[in-house]
């Protein structure tokens, strides 16, 4: 198997820096520490997992399992634009797609052809088969880092287009839904759009738009991460970040009428069972 990234991810923090300081209310100080907690914190969920959870773009060549099911390597996957077959395009009614696991169907088989092993012994090695299957699909979610503030937004009612005049659109989808505000003359763009089409500075929608050149600072939301996975990463910077001030050595401390204790720096059983829910067995 190997992994092509053909459009990276924007963000992979799994949580903002202002929604950390809402749960903390550190000093501004501290924000250069946070972002690095954050930056720790994000990469040890996707450790503890095994998984990627922000949104990319990949093109994956595996062997054909020879079975009727085929398993992707990152998931949720929200977009397949091509499977090919020894270079040869497949058709994209041959095969059905379970998004959530990155499980995809197909009843005439995803064709195996491991090479032939000329010498027979006891115990033989599992053989690669050939990378005969191309697949390019976008998987993962969109973070709250993804969301984002644009000083000027060109809205096209008759293109039902959105262009930025600067920076890029995150890697929306066909399907994904975001929400607009902050429009003050163009007010009736102010709600949730359907993404037709996307490249890096021009999203097409499928709802109508009012024409619109807006100089304020409009808000576009995007995310689609888990909720318990955001409020995970939080917990985890916000242990981090009290654990700095402690002596590590130190389990309880008591002066005169005072007592506290800590417990160990280990998840709690939440947070285990979050990790046990998203983490790929296999």
């Amino acid at each position: 198997m190997t992994i092509l990234v053909t459009g990276a991810a924007l963000q992979k923090s799994l949580v903002t820096l202002a929604d950390v300081k809402t749960a903390i209310a550190p000093g501004d100080s501290d924000d250069a520490f946070l972002t690095d907690l954050i930056i720790r914190a994000s990469r040890k969920i996707g450790t503890l997992t095994r998984r990627k959870f922000e949104r990319e773009a990949v093109t994956e060549t595996l062997s054909g399992s020879g079975t009727t099911e085929l398993m992707t390597k990152f998931f949720p996957i929200v977009n397949i634009s091509e499977i090919r077959f020894d270079s040869s395009v497949v058709d994209a009614d041959s095969y059905q797609i379970n998004g959530e696991s990155g499980l995809l169907y197909r009843a005439e088989r995803w064709a195996g052809s491991t090479p032939a092993s000329f010498d027979i012994t006891v115990n033989p090695l599992p053989w690669q088969g050939n990378l005969d299957w191309a697949l390019d699909y976008t998987s993962g979610f969109l973070l709250p880092t993804d969301d984002f503030v644009s000083a000027l937004i060109a809205a096209d009612t008759t293109a039902k287009t959105f262009t930025l005049s600067s920076g890029t659109w995150p890697l929306l989808v066909a399907g994904d839904i975001f929400t607009l505000a902050g429009w003050v003359t163009a007010t009736a763009n102010n709600r949730i759009f359907t993404v037709v089409t996307r490249t890096d500075s021009v999203v097409t929608v499928s709802e109508a738009v009012t024409t619109s050149a807006e100089g304020d600072s409009i808000t576009v939301t995007v995310q689609t991460l888990p909720e318990d996975l955001e409020e995970l990463c939080i917990e985890m910077v916000k242990g981090s970040f009290y654990a700095r001030s402690r002596d590590g050595a130190l389990k309880s401390e008591k002066i005169g009428d005072w007592a506290a204790s800590w417990g160990t720096t280990s998840m709690s059983a939440d947070a285990k069972a979050i990790i046990n829910e998203y983490k790929v067995m296999f």
